[in-house]
């Protein structure tokens, strides 16, 4: 009995021992010991090869809403235009599977590895979101930007890059006063879950908003095209937005979102204001810098 019992002991130290070795090993070579991850090759035109993890139906971003989740390896995470390059060229790829499936929404989800201690690996992830209104094709988010005007519009089309070049110095100040003032008494926002919003509560909406915000540091529209009427022009547009967030959660995370809208200005005895906007689409991720 005594012979078995020093056998069991030497037996469990000698497991203790191999075991110390192999957790010291671990902290001295981590990368021997990165989880090995099964990944699908997918290869966009540019010829970027990407490590698809996983693809497939997920949660849905909203009540209701049919996601279609698209997680790659990335080599990094902290090159946001090549978030932004990533995440745009999957999209393009998995495009005819979200139009013919009638997905709402898309999240790509570029996820890397970012330390290993020992036998434990801590990952990050940077989800883009895409979502489209209802009615609203996904070739939105493939849509290019306009020529150049054609002689009977330049002069509109000039008006009009006035009137954003002002909202674009409202946005950057935080201001949503200056754009209240921009929009028509009986200006209507549509937003992209189908939500209308009269103007009163627009300007509510934009202060809450901004408060969120401690800075914007980029807002940009560019004019995808012009469809003119008595009196009326409606636009599709192109704006990217980038701002610091100040809410706990986020605090000094980069918000940045790029989102197509169709514009109706009006003019009025007081010049060209905004009548009504439709929200048709957008991109967006939260980036920690």
């Amino acid at each position: 009995m005594k012979t078995l019992l020093k056998i069991a002991g030497w037996g469990l130290l000698g497991l203790v021992v191999v075991g110390g070795i192999f957790v010291g090993a671990s902290f001295m070579f981590p990368k021997a010991f990165a989880p090995k991850i099964k990944t699908t090759e997918l290869r966009a035109p540019s010829g970027t090869v990407y490590n698809i993890i996983e693809r497939g139906p997920i949660k849905g971003i909203k009540s209701g809403a049919r996601t279609l989740g698209v997680e790659y390896l990335a080599d990094k995470a902290d090159d946001i235009e090549a978030i932004k390059r990533g995440a745009d060229e999957l999209m393009g790829l998995v495009k005819p599977e979200v139009s013919a499936e009638g997905f709402d929404s898309l999240v790509v989800m570029a996820y890397r590895i970012v330390r290993q201690r020992g036998f434990v690996s801590y990952g990050e992830s940077i989800n883009t979101v895409f979502q489209r209104a209802a009615g609203v094709e996904w070739d939105i988010f493939s849509t290019p930007e306009a020529p150049a005007a054609a002689p009977t519009t330049a002069s509109m089309r000039a008006e009009l890059l006035a009137g954003y070049a002002k909202l674009n110095e409202a946005v950057r100040g935080k201001d949503p006063r200056a754009i209240w003032e921009m929009e028509t008494d009986d200006y209507t926002d549509t937003l992209i879950d189908g939500e209308v919003m009269k103007k009163d509560a627009d300007l509510t909406y934009m202060q809450k908003e901004f408060a969120g915000l401690t800075a914007v540091s980029a807002f940009d529209v560019k004019i995808i095209s012009m469809d003119l009427s008595a009196g009326k022009v409606a636009v599709v547009v192109m704006s990217a937005f980038s701002g610091t967030v100040n809410e706990e959660a986020r605090r000094d995370q980069t918000y940045y979102s790029q989102g197509y809208s169709r514009d109706v200005w009006r003019k009025t005895k007081d010049g060209w204001r905004i009548e009504s906007s439709r929200d048709l689409g957008s991109k967006s991720f939260f980036f920690k810098s």
